[in-house]
C-alpha cells in the first residue's frame, strides 16, 4: 500500500523542564520526533523541511500504510499529520489505523470529498483540517500543537497567535506602496530574533512566528511577547529611519490597538507585560487594572549586577534585597537578551519579575563588557553585562517616558569593563530610579 503521506508526532524525553530557564538556555529546541510517510518524494522534502524548520526531528520515512501502522503501534504517537490520498481506499484505510489510537490528535491535509466528511465524523480522534499546500504553515502547526495540548480555544499558545495577529495587521494597514519595506523592516527584525533565540522560528512568507518549545508555562508566554515586544520597538526605530510619512508614526501603535479590540479581555494580566513596552500605549495601559501596593513598596527599589559567567549568569553585586535575584528570574533576564554570542543591548523593561514577596517589574540596561572571568573564547575576553533596576508592579503607571532610564543607567553604559562597576555606580543607578518614580506618582 502507498499513500500521500503520513507523519507521526512522538514525546521527546529531552525537552527541558516548564520553568527551568537555564534548560531553555541549553535547549537544541527539538520539540517531537517525527515519522514521514510519503509515496511522492517531492511532497516527502518539502514537508521534511518545512518540519526540520520549526525544529521537529524527523526519525524515519516510509512510503507503506503497513510500515507506517507498525510504527504507529510500536510509537505511541502524540499526534499525527495525514495527506488526504486521491486513492479513496488507502484514505478508509487509514482511518481504520487511527480507530486504534482514538485519543491520538489528528491533522488532515488536502481535499475533503464528501465520503470522507461522513467517514470523519466517526473518527474519535480529535481532528482538525487544513487545505495543502499550506497557505500560513506556521499559523497551521501553532494551533495543531494546541490541539496536541488539549486547548482548543488556543488559550496556550495565546501570546504567538497575539504576536502574528499584530504582525499580519502592520501588513494590511500598511499603504500598498509601502508593503515591500514595511515587509523586509518586519522580517530584518524577526531574523535578529532568531538568531538570539534558538527557539524561536520566523517565516519572512507570511510573517508569523513560531516558537519550539512548550508554550503551556506562563513565564515562557510572557518572554515570548517582552522579546516580540523588543523586537517592534527596533522596528518602530528602523521605520522612522526609513518612511517618513503621517501614517509610519502611529503603524504599529494603530496595529497593536486593533488586536487588543479583538482579544477583548483575554489574558489581560499578560497582556500587561507588552503593553508596558510601548509608551504610545499610555492611554490604553491607564484602562488596565494595574496591582496596588503599599506606601513601603512603593518606594521600595533594588538594583543588581549580573553578568554571564561560565557556568551561567551570576548576580555579582547588588543593593537593596539579594534574596529577590533567585536564579530563575536571573536566567529569565539573560535569556531576554539573547543567546549563544549574539546579544541586544540596550535599556528593556519593565518586565515582569514575580517573586513570592511582591509583584515587581524591573528595567533592564544590557551591554557586552571587557571580562577576565569568562573564558569562552568565543566572547573573545568580553561578557555580557546586565545592570537591573527592580520597583512594585503599580509603579509601572508612573513611567511616562522609558528613554529617561537612558540617563539613569548611564553610570552603567559608559563603562567598558565589568571591574569597574561597583557598588557606588548601582547606588547612583538605585537612586535615581527612586527620584524619578517618587516625581512622578501623584
Amino acid at each position: 500500500m502507498s499513500i500521500g503521506w503520513f507523519r507521526i508526532l512522538h514525546r521527546n524525553s529531552n525537552r527541558p523542564v516548564q520553568g527551568d530557564f537555564n534548560a531553555h538556555m541549553n535547549s537544541n529546541g527539538s520539540n517531537v520526533k517525527t515519522v514521514i510517510v510519503a509515496a511522492v518524494p517531492e511532497i516527502n522534502r518539502n514537508i521534511s523541511s518545512l518540519f526540520a524548520k520549526f525544529k521537529f526531528d524527523i526519525i524515519g520515512s516510509t512510503t507503506s500504510l503497513d510500515e507506517a501502522h507498525t510504527i504507529l503501534r510500536k510509537s505511541q504517537p502524540e499526534g499525527i499529520v495525514y495527506f488526504l490520498d486521491v486513492d479513496i481506499n488507502e484514505v478508509l484505510t487509514a482511518f481504520q489505523i487511527f480507530d486504534e489510537l482514538p485519543q491520538t490528535p489528528i491533522l488532515l491535509l488536502g481535499q475533503l470529498d464528501a465520503l470522507i466528511k461522513v467517514k470523519l465524523k466517526k473518527l474519535k480522534n480529535p481532528t482538525m483540517h487544513s487545505d495543502y499546500p499550506l497557505r500560513n504553515p506556521f499559523s497551521v502547526l501553532n494551533r495543531f500543537k494546541s490541539l496536541i495540548l488539549g486547548d482548543t480555544d488556543n488559550s496556550d499558545i495565546f501570546a504567538l497567535e497575539f504576536i502574528n495577529h499584530i504582525l499580519n495587521e502592520i501588513y494590511l494597514l500598511t499603504p500598498r506602496t509601502y508593503k515591500k519595506t514595511v515587509k523586509a523592516l518586519i522580517t530584518q527584525v524577526f531574523q535578529n530574533v532568531e538568531k538570539r533565540n534558538s527557539n524561536f522560528v520566523f517565516d519572512q512568507n507570511t510573517l508569523t512566528i513560531f516558537y519550539s518549545i512548550d508554550v503551556t508555562e506562563i513565564k515562557t508566554q510572557q518572554m515570548i511577547l517582552l522579546v516580540s515586544s523588543f523586537a517592534l520597538n527596533e522596528f518602530i526605530q528602523l521605520l522612522d529611519k526609513n518612511i517618513d510619512e503621517h501614517w509610519s508614526h502611529s503603524l504599529v501603535q494603530d496595529a497593536i490597538l486593533q488586536v487588543l479590540i479583538k482579544f477583548g479581555n483575554k489574558n489581560q494580566k499578560l497582556l500587561q507585560v507588552f503593553i508596558d513596552q510601548f509608551d504610545d500605549l499610555a492611554e490604553y495601559k491607564s484602562t488596565l487594572n494595574l496591582p496596588t501596593g503599599s506606601k513601603d513598596e512603593q518606594l521600595d527599589v533594588h538594583v543588581g549586577l549580573i553578568t554571564l559567567e561560565n557556568d551561567g549568569p551570576v548576580l555579582k553585586k547588588f543593593i537593596g534585597s539579594g534574596s529577590l535575584f533567585d536564579p530563575v528570574n536571573v536566567a529569565q533576564l539573560v535569556l531576554l537578551v539573547g543567546q549563544g554570542e549574539s546579544y541586544r543591548e540596550g535599556i528593556y523593561g519593565p518586565v515582569p519579575f514575580n517573586t513570592p514577596v511582591g509583584d515587581y517589574v524591573t528595567i533592564i540596561a544590557s551591554k557586552k563588557m571587557k571580562s577576565d572571568t569568562l573564558t569562552d573564547e568565543r566572547m573573545g575576553g568580553t561578557t555580557l553585562a546586565l545592570c537591573v533596576g527592580i520597583f512594585h508592579r503599580s509603579l509601572v503607571k508612573t513611567i511616562k517616558v522609558r528613554k529617561v532610564f537612558k540617563t539613569i543607567f548611564y553610570p552603567f553604559l559608559e563603562k567598558l569593563s565589568v571591574n569597574d562597576i561597583d557598588e557606588n555606580i548601582l547606588s547612583r543607578i538605585n537612586q535615581g530610579i527612586l527620584n524619578y518614580l517618587q516625581d512622578n506618582t501623584s
